[in-house]
């Protein structure tokens, strides 16, 4: 309404100015083109109008001084003003405190809400909890604003019945004893609940910064350890020629390897990969492998892929599974057992033939361990067979027209032209596939490939 009165007296001065200026001119020049009278008049018209804005600016300050900003309210103004610069709850209390001191009674709580309970961090201590969270629950289901409440603590129907003013944003709560603080005016409460909302928004925007950073520290933290699971170095295994590439598509992963060399003549190979990525997914990986490491018989692969099932159903993580390969290989019978737990594409490159050992085993992690299925396959290798086994990091990429890389002509010949290379130049080989596959769409998940070469073993 107000807006609307302020545009028509604008209006109004305009018109009667661009007449008494057309008016002028008439008479000075003896005669003027209506061209001439319409660019006078809205010369006259912009002119007037920034000039009465001003006058009205000043006015309105003036009449706010004098009749709103009295004793109290003026405190409550310079408190608004002040917290324009606040970043944080301590300095929220001090001007708090400062503006109990200029009142000389308590008049102000603030109020932080959880989903459950109600925790004052700054009250008078004659307001009893009762109070508050009957308050609380007033607007509790409500959307963010400022509430009057009257003496009964009920929605007042206008500002005189009103004891109790609550400023409720982002999950925080101010409540104005209104009859003490000075607050009469609704211009004022709109002002003070606009600055206290800003202080919150920005409040919410430091703390968000910090916990971020704080985040990122632990997230350092958590890479570090991760390492600390995955093998250090590729050990030297007789009969084998191992190389691995491993790269998380963020800090930490849900990928995990080991090559476990358990005595003179068997080795435990194991590849695995957590659903989801980041945290949950970083934090099972670990968990698995340790539990890996510590199998009391490592040669035994239902057990080993028992008890990680096991593991991850115990933690309880919503949706959280693994793939997992395990594979045990005998350098002296050149027998290799293992296990596929939903590990899609475990190549197999004997004499320039491409074979697949299929994934027959449950993912582990989701059916109870007499549920679930775990089949033991073997086969015996020959000198300059090749594994390659990837996740799904790999497997999965498209181009992009939607073909996936392991179903390219492209992936299929550079395994087969394997045979008779060494594991660092077939890891090398595919790599470079996978980089210009990477330039046609962007990798988003982790990496991790072994190649495994059999060669002649040291007697």
């Amino acid at each position: 309404m107000y807006s609307f009165l302020k545009g028509f007296l604008f209006i109004i001065i305009g018109l009667f100015f661009s007449l008494l200026f057309s008016a002028a001119s008439v008479f000075i020049f003896k005669k003027t083109t209506p061209a001439v009278s319409i660019i006078l008049s809205a010369f006259t018209f912009l002119i007037l109008s920034s000039v009465c804005l001003n006058f009205i600016s000043r006015i309105k300050k003036s009449l706010f001084s004098i009749f709103i900003l009295k004793g109290s309210g003026i405190s409550i103004y310079n408190f608004s003003e002040r917290i324009k610069v606040l970043y944080s709850r301590e300095k929220m209390i001090e001007e708090l405190k400062r503006l109990e001191d200029q009142l000389g009674f308590k008049i102000f709580w603030m109020v932080i809400i959880d989903e459950k309970n109600y925790h004052s961090i700054y009250q008078n201590k004659a307001l009893s909890q009762d109070v508050i969270k009957t308050a609380f629950n007033l607007i509790d289901k409500k959307s963010d604003g400022i509430y009057l409440l009257n003496k009964d603590m009920k929605i007042a129907q206008n500002l005189k019945l009103t004891n109790f003013i609550l400023f409720r944003f982002y999950r925080n709560v101010f409540m104005f004893n209104r009859k003490g603080s000075g607050i009469l005016h609704n211009r004022l409460i709109q002002n003070t609940g606009k600055e206290l909302a800003l202080f919150l928004k920005r409040l919410n925007s430091v703390e968000k910064m910090f916990s971020l950073s704080f985040l990122s520290k632990q997230w350092k933290l958590l890479a570090q350890t991760q390492k600390f699971f995955l093998p250090p170095a590729i050990p030297i295994i007789n009969g084998l020629d191992i190389d691995i590439f491993y790269k998380p598509f963020i800090n930490v992963g849900g990928d995990y390897y080991d090559i476990i060399r358990l005595n003179d003549e068997e080795t435990l190979i194991v590849l695995g990969d957590v659903s989801g990525k980041g945290l949950s997914a970083a934090i099972i990986m670990g968990i698995i492998i340790n539990s890996i490491k510590i199998s009391e018989d490592k040669r035994d692969l239902r057990s080993i892929a028992e008890s990680v099932n096991e593991i991850i159903r115990v933690m309880r993580f919503k949706g959280k599974f693994t793939a997992l390969f395990l594979g045990l290989f005998n350098n002296k019978t050149r027998n290799f057992k293992y296990v596929n737990a939903g590990i899609p594409y475990i190549n197999l490159i004997r004499e320039y033939t491409l074979l697949n050992l299929p994934a027959e085993s449950h993912l582990l992690g989701i059916f109870k361990n007499e549920r679930i299925k775990i089949n033991i396959k073997e086969i015996d290798l020959k000198n300059e067979d090749v594994i390659v086994m990837c996740s799904d990091g790999i497997t999965e990429l498209e181009d992009k027209e939607g073909i996936m890389l392991v179903n390219s002509n492209d992936y299929k010949k550079k395994l087969m032209l394997s045979s008779g290379k060494a594991s660092l130049e077939i890891r090398e080989g595919i790599m470079d596939l996978v980089s210009r596959y990477d330039k046609k769409r962007d990798i988003r998940d982790d990496i991790t490939l072994i190649v495994v070469r059999v060669i002649e073993g040291m007697s």
